[in-house]
């Protein structure tokens, strides 16, 4: 049979992680169990979504998301000891100064960014403007998913790096005599002297785990320390330099 849908008690056993059932939806060679499932639900979602707005759509509600982004992170650097003496306490003035700020640049930048969509791309999305939509919601969803294994999987990647280093150890005993080991700060003693710890089992027999792990290790490669400091840089008012260093 081409397509097999499997008893409900297999979608909950596999979605909630119980390796020993097979899977729940079966369609040529792939095999789907219940974690490829709100995969497939969560793309399909978004990708339909998407596909309604329209590329363009989607690309305007995004650039106006990171503009808001950069101006509230650029108006409390500067404001926020301002705000801080005009309301109390500080908490309440930096979520009044964060959010009020952030939905009104939201707000001007939507709307600029609308016409300037509707003046490219007319009032209604064609049909390739929804297609390249369609195909950014499927990417978008993916980023989600992938988001949602580094996470979960975040003790299981943890444990391999810790095998991996202790097999690098056991195999340089110049560089890592055990007087040097033991050295080490407790908490990394303690992780690699740890029991390995098991991939999840919502992830056993994935068809999209796979995908998702190698979208997840380009997402954790990103250099997000150097994104961190662009931010308090923004935060701090320096927005010439930052301009001349992407110039440059």
């Amino acid at each position: 049979m081409f397509a097999q849908i499997l008893p409900a008690e297999t979608f909950f056993a596999q979605l909630f992680g119980v390796p020993q059932l097979s899977g729940l939806i079966s369609i040529g060679s792939f095999t789907f169990n219940g974690f490829d499932t709100a995969v497939l639900i969560l793309l399909i979602i978004s990708g339909l979504y998407a596909f309604a707005r329209g590329f363009m759509r989607e690309i305007i509600s995004i650039t106006a998301l990171l503009f808001a982004a950069v101006v509230t992170l650029f108006v409390y650097g500067q404001f926020r000891f301002t705000a801080r003496g005009l309301i109390s306490p500080a908490e309440l003035a930096d979520g009044i100064l964060i959010l009020g700020t952030g939905f009104l640049s939201y707000f001007v930048a939507a709307i600029v960014m609308a016409k300037i969509g509707k003046t490219i791309g007319g009032e209604k999305p064609g049909f390739i403007d929804r297609l390249l939509g369609a195909a950014f919601g499927v990417a978008r969803g993916l980023l989600v998913a992938s988001l949602f294994v580094i996470f979960w999987s975040a003790d299981y990647r943890a444990s391999q790096d810790a095998r991996e280093f202790n097999d690098y150890i056991a195999s340089n005993p110049q560089s890592f005599p055990p007087d040097v080991v033991a050295k080490m700060p407790k908490s990394m003693r303690d992780q690699l002297e740890a029991e390995p710890t098991e991939l999840p089992g919502l992830f056993v027999d994935s068809t999209f785990y796979p995908l998702l792990d190698r979208i997840g290790g380009v997402i954790r490669a990103l250099p997000f320390a150097d994104m961190r400091s662009y931010a308090d840089r923004i935060k701090d008012g320096d927005l010439d330099g930052i301009a001349e260093e992407i110039r440059s």
